[in-house]
């Protein structure tokens, strides 16, 4: 009966958790995960995400550095903010963002080193032709 309801594919294990929340997905991109206490651009993007959170977002971090950062890391899953970071047994990124595509309303890759690499793998969503989900950039001056 499982089955019937929920194919065990490697796609719907990232998806079936999250299939009923009520809120928008954002996927946020930034090189490190964001030491909130050592530097004012890690002080801004960790408040955004509160209130990104309070605003009734669902948050998945990518750092790009791809590694926990303790006691950041820890920190903000347990605020609720998903963290995708490698670990021995997953370290493909690139196809555990792709099985998350499907519940991202939303990305904001935030340093223009990013963009080059993000995209083409945000741009194969299968539905950003025509729902134009948009794809955000924040530009430092």
């Amino acid at each position: 009966m499982r089955s019937q309801y929920l194919a065990d594919r490697p796609e719907n294990r990232e998806a079936a958790p999250r299939r009923l929340l009520p809120t928008p997905t954002i996927l946020i991109v930034d090189t490190l995960v964001p030491a909130y206490d050592k530097e004012s651009g890690s002080y801004r993007l960790f408040n955004i995400m509160k209130i990104l959170q309070q605003l009734g977002y669902h948050i998945i971090f990518l750092p790009d550095y791809g590694h926990e950062q303790e006691p950041y890391t820890s920190e903000l899953e347990s605020m609720g903010i998903e963290v995708l970071y490698f670990t021995h047994k997953q370290a493909d990124w690139q196809e555990r963002l792709e099985r998350r595509l499907g519940i991202i309303d939303l990305a904001w890759v935030c340093r223009p080193e990013l963009c080059a690499k993000y995209f083409p793998i945000l741009q194969k969503r299968p539905d950003i032709n025509h729902s134009m989900t948009p794809l955000i950039y924040t530009f430092y001056a």
